[in-house]
């Protein structure tokens, strides 16, 4: 037995953590040695096979992505010199069939491989590499795709394997997202066949949970019983993967062809596309985007999804989609939930309603509903209140509306934090001077507060009776804590001459901004002082002078 002070193996490690930086390059100018020794003769054709077993998970990553290029450039090899063509398999000579057979055979172990590392390897810059590589192989095969026929443009059987491998992928890193998204983002034929494929890819999955999700028969087995839920379980991952990897591929889709004359970028290269192929065409790439997205938005969203996917929603989905209507009923339903989705959903909803006819009779009513004591509380503050600033402009709202929204902002401005209240002030004023119907709000002295006809509660602004009220609640402010808040409630017992106020200067305060500008003031001078400051705490001839001498 070996002693215990003795190292132990360690467990847990493979061998490929335990080699040294010399024993890699060792390794690395082997697999370029058997490269070479490859493409110099066909006599070493076997080598390929021992370059492909150095891409097996035990050796070390500067191994594996040696080995995984050198087996593209020794396929891109062969296919230069027609041993890859598919006529061989059907040709009269027996060894190029035979070397055929063999090449694709590999070839196929080689594109497996690819997608193991994409899903199993934690090197992110390993997974980049084989992600770009599936690309690659996709394109070699589109090319030899459309040697057979020139309307065979694209190799999309291969591409769905791929798009599978890369999207049900457990985990995306911000670096493996950013440099595998940009190939979609540059090339207008891989944009277009990702979509189409993600369509059906979330489909089938949907489809599939669906199948899973009843419960056991009253009679089955137990074993299959725990199969079935095994099965369920993991076409449950399998949308989550989806959900989370489409909306970082919305994210980063920053730029959409809005012409033909876009459509510029082609990795199978512009000269194999016929003018008159659906990837030419600016149409066919939104109705793959459309179909894209109103498949995404049928995918279980975690409440984070659904917030992000309703911020892109105006600036991403909508601009790009064949009909934006389409986006109707989930913005509607988003829109009716209240809380913070309502306020995310706002926006979208404007949209449709002055753009694109969106019959929506209650936005007003349900935009009234949204005013409560926690929309002051909330991260997306000044971005509803910008977005309502935009909804008041029109002249033609009426004055009973404006009344309503102005009685309530000022009663909730009673609770409001001093930055909340800095916002709803000057937006008051505003409203008040864009409808003078509304001055009466301010002249109104005989309003009994103790029975103010204003109902706080009524969930339509039409039966608030705000006309009937006063605005006794900014009279109440002048008495805030907060001098800047008192100071600015003045502004309504004043003559109203000024214009309106920037809503943008107000709507970035928070308590920490605030406080630096009341309480720590700035000193212009440094003040008198009547003695000389001490340089030390206790005089050298004082008592405790020599207390701290070594």
């Amino acid at each position: 037995m070996k002693p215990s002070s003795l190292p132990q193996k360690p467990i847990g490690k493979s061998d490929a953590s335990r080699k040294s930086k010399e024993e890699i390059t060792t390794l690395v100018d082997e697999v370029r040695a058997l490269e070479r020794s490859v493409t110099v003769s066909k006599a070493n054709i076997n080598n390929l096979v021992k370059v492909l077993k150095f891409a097996a998970a035990k050796h070390p990553h500067r191994v594996i992505h040696a080995a995984l290029h050198s087996m593209q450039r020794l396929f891109a090899h062969f296919r230069s010199t027609g041993a890859l063509d598919k006529a061989h398999l059907a040709g009269a000579d027996p060894v190029a069939m035979e070397l055929c057979k063999w090449l694709r055979k590999h070839h196929a172990a080689y594109l497996e491989r690819l997608m193991e590392v994409v899903d199993e390897s934690n090197d992110t810059a390993l997974q980049v590499a084989a992600s770009k590589l599936l690309i690659d192989v996709t394109i070699e095969a589109s090319r030899e795709l459309n040697k057979t026929s020139a309307s065979n443009v694209f190799d999309n059987v291969l591409f769905v394997k791929v798009v599978h491998a890369t999207f049900l992928k457990a985990e995306w890193s911000p670096v493996y997202t950013r440099d595998y998204l940009q190939l979609y983002k540059d090339h207008d034929d891989l944009r277009y066949y990702l979509f189409k494929n993600l369509t059906k890819l979330i489909q089938t999955e949907m489809d599939a949970a669906a199948a899973a999700a009843p419960a056991p028969a009253k009679g089955k087995r137990k074993r299959d019983a725990d199969d079935d839920s095994e099965d369920e379980s993991g076409h449950a991952s399998n949308l989550a993967r989806l959900a989370e990897h489409g909306l970082l591929l919305l994210e980063a889709l920053d730029k959409f062809p809005t012409s033909n004359a876009d459509l510029k970028s082609f990795l199978v290269g512009r000269e194999l596309v016929p003018a008159g192929h659906q990837i030419m065409q600016a149409s066919a790439h939104k109705r793959a985007f459309t179909d894209f997205v109103l498949q995404y938005l049928r995918l279980p969203l975690t409440q984070d999804l659904y917030k992000k996917v309703l911020m892109l929603t105006n600036s991403r989905l909508i601009p790009n989609m064949t009909d934006p209507r389409l986006l109707m009923t989930f913005l509607s339903e988003s829109y009716d939930q209240g809380g913070s989705i309502s306020l995310l959903a706002l926006h979208s909803v404007f949209t449709l309603v002055v753009k694109h006819n969106l019959d929506y009779p209650d936005f007003y009513k349900k935009l009234y509903q949204l005013f409560d004591r926690n929309l002051f509380h909330v991260k997306y503050r000044s971005r509803f209140f910008r977005l309502f600033n935009q909804f008041m402009q029109s002249t033609h709202i009426p004055a009973y509306l404006v009344a309503a929204f102005v009685k309530k902002m000022s009663r909730l401005a009673l609770y409001a934090p001093p930055a909340g209240v800095l916002i709803t002030l000057p937006l008051v004023y505003n409203l008040i001077k864009q409808h003078p119907q509304c001055f009466a709000l301010i002249h109104r002295t005989d309003v009994d507060l103790r029975n103010d006809p204003f109902d706080m509660d009524a969930e339509d602004p039409a039966e608030s009776k705000a006309l009937e009220s006063s605005l006794w609640e900014v009279v109440t402010l002048q008495k805030h804590y907060f001098p800047n808040v008192a100071t600015m409630s003045k502004i309504f017992t004043q003559k109203l001459s000024k214009p309106g106020y920037e809503l943008e200067d107000f709507l970035d305060y928070t308590y920490g901004n605030l406080f630096e500008t009341v309480h720590v003031p700035v000193l212009k001078k440094a003040p008198a002082l009547s003695d000389n400051i001490a340089p030390t705490l206790f005089p050298a001839d004082g008592s405790f002078g020599s207390l701290f001498d070594l």
